[in-house]
């Protein structure tokens, strides 16, 4: 009886230790699922084609539809962008083009130190500090005529 106590209790803890993630991923990871329709968007698909009144449909992160008269499914949920644009794109996290160079602390870098864990800002921030939601880029970017003309020949158009 006692050895079917045991395994019961063990069973119902292991169950509860692996129940769910408790500790934030480090890195860009998206784990939303289900489908999302974005309804009255003005859609530019390349630089001659543009779709007013259109709808784009993302399933799992991924784009399943876009036109103007795609299907919406019923269990979607709908974001009306009325009045907005949607564009194709891409974001290189390895870029440096607009952004200012990243200050060094008083202590400089540290790369043998370990991970940091908790962090020591005050407010609704990022247990990761290295992540910072407060920056607006668009206040911080600055354009640089010779880089981007550099960038624009290495571009294709899909």
């Amino acid at each position: 009886m006692r050895k079917i106590i045991s395994s019961l209790f063990l069973l119902v803890f292991g169950a509860t230790a692996f129940a769910q993630e408790t500790f934030p991923i480090n890195g860009v990871r998206d784990l939303r699922t289900g489908v999302y329709a974005f309804t009255n968007a003005t859609i530019i698909q390349n630089e001659k084609t543009k779709i007013e009144k259109a709808t784009l449909v993302i399933k799992q992160g991924k784009i399943v539809a876009v036109g103007a008269t795609v299907e919406i499914p019923k269990e979607a949920i709908v974001v009306d962008c009325n009045g907005k644009f949607i564009y194709p794109s891409f974001v290189d996290p390895l870029t440096d083009y607009g952004a200012n160079t990243p200050k060094r602390s008083a202590a400089g870098f540290n790369f043998g130190a370990p991970g940091q864990f908790l962090s020591n800002k005050t407010g609704a921030y990022n247990w990761n500090q290295a992540i910072k939601p407060e920056v607006n880029a668009v206040e911080t970017f600055s354009i640089d005529e010779s880089a981007a003309a550099g960038l624009e020949k290495k571009v294709m158009v899909l």
